[in-house]
């Protein structure tokens, strides 16, 4: 991956209104040193705006959270861009664009009626009926729904990460998934 594509997957793929300073993405770091994902090194002045006194990946933190640590542990987006948010966000917009193929908005249309229940005040839906009521243009509606699933998303990042319980995988990493399975779920 070079950074000139991942930029550009940013620029399809993410708001407008997060701004980036670097023009490289972090791939791995370790104390003061970043690397993108070209190999380039980098000095870390910023540690991601964090207060990060102690430098990347120092032997507590470590333990507290390794796996991720092995790459990098925290450059702020807004300065050092990472492809995981990327992809994230353009995992987002694939959906979002399949639930409008697939008919959001005639299901809207069919429950318009009911759009004061709680069930329909949702990321979707709501924007959705702003379209019907003429408030908003289709594509303002879906850029609307994109960019507040993003919000929800790290809303929910953040309160699952609370849970010890829960075992986070990319899906590609299917030993490790099976070998928990094994460990867990199949003793």
């Amino acid at each position: 991956m070079k950074n000139n594509e991942l930029n550009d997957r940013r620029l399809q793929a993410t708001p407008r209104g997060i701004g980036v300073m670097c023009n490289f993405y972090a791939d791995k770091a370790e104390n003061a040193t970043v690397w993108d994902v070209e190999g380039n090194e980098y000095i870390d002045f910023a540690a991601g705006i964090a207060v990060l006194n102690t430098g990347h990946r120092h032997p507590k933190v470590i333990f507290a959270i390794e796996k991720q640590l092995h790459a990098f542990t925290h450059t702020a987006y807004q300065i050092v861009p990472y492809e995981g948010y990327v992809a994230l966000a353009e995992r987002i917009n694939q959906r979002v664009n399949q639930m409008i193929t697939d008919g959001l908005v005639e299901e809207a249309r069919k429950v318009i009626a009911y759009r004061h229940t709680n069930a329909l005040n949702t990321v979707g839906y709501k924007e959705i009926f702003k379209y019907i009521d003429g408030s908003w243009t289709l594509e303002t509606a879906v850029e609307k729904i994109k960019q507040n699933t993003r919000i929800y998303s790290r809303k929910q990042m953040t309160w699952f990460r609370r849970d010890e319980s829960i075992h986070w995988f990319h899906p590609d990493e299917t030993e490790a998934i099976k070998k928990l399975i094994e460990k867990e779920i199949m003793p």
